[in-house]
């Protein structure tokens, strides 16, 4: 979902007081920083904010091997960042 961070922070779910006390962690893409994280809840997140740099709307276009990352993990459930 591409969205606003100031809705994700209110969307209402069991996991809202958790991912707004997240912080933000770095996401790594083949030994490079491609973005920040900030999640909550099991796996890969039940509520998942990313942040991809150096993209904009079009993140496969702009930056190919994060989103390749990011939907790999998410399809898998495995978290984004350790």
């Amino acid at each position: 979902m591409v969205c606003n961070y100031m809705w994700v922070a209110e969307f209402p779910s069991t996991h809202k007081d958790a991912f707004n006390k997240a912080e933000f962690l770095p996401w790594d893409v083949s030994n490079r920083q491609a973005g920040v994280v900030r999640s909550a809840g099991e796996g890969a997140g039940n509520v998942t904010y990313i942040t991809v740099f150096e993209a904009g709307h079009m993140v496969p276009h702009d930056q190919p091997e994060a989103a390749l990352d990011m939907f790999q993990r998410w399809v898998h459930n495995i978290p984004l960042c350790d």
